[in-house]
């Protein structure tokens, strides 16, 4: 998923999860963030949990 204009709180986080949605031979998506947006994802992540044990379930590419 290719993420090009600001989103932010329940509707990034609704985004996400589309693309995280798992079938036979996929286990997780891939988002490209062209808009900026990882910022909005790590407080979105605070308000609407967070991965196994506390860890922060998402990684920057880089």
């Amino acid at each position: 998923m290719y993420l090009d204009k600001p989103m932010r709180n329940h509707t990034l986080m609704q985004t996400i999860a589309r693309a995280n949605r798992v079938f036979p031979g996929k286990h997780n998506g891939l988002i490209v963030d062209y808009a900026n947006v990882f910022a909005s994802l790590e407080k979105a992540l605070a308000l609407y949990g967070s991965g196994q044990a506390g860890q922060n379930p998402v990684c920057d590419k880089g």
